[in-house]
């Protein structure tokens, strides 16, 4: 995303700020002084396996 101030971001799950965790992993990089990409890694583990999903902010957001 780009914004001027550059933006700050938040990944909320069913309306709940998400934080980084054992089984959440949020990053973030400046691609400029205006822009930012975010990018937020789950995992989750039971009795059957366990399993990863890697989700993306999209690049236009309003």
């Amino acid at each position: 995303v780009d914004g001027n101030p550059s933006p700050e971001l938040e990944w909320h799950l069913s309306g709940r700020p998400v934080t980084n965790s054992s089984n959440t992993f949020i990053s973030e990089e400046r691609l400029s002084s205006t822009g930012l990409r975010s990018s937020i890694t789950l995992h989750h583990k039971n009795t059957h396996g366990n399993a990863s999903q890697l989700l993306h902010l999209p690049s236009s957001v309003a």
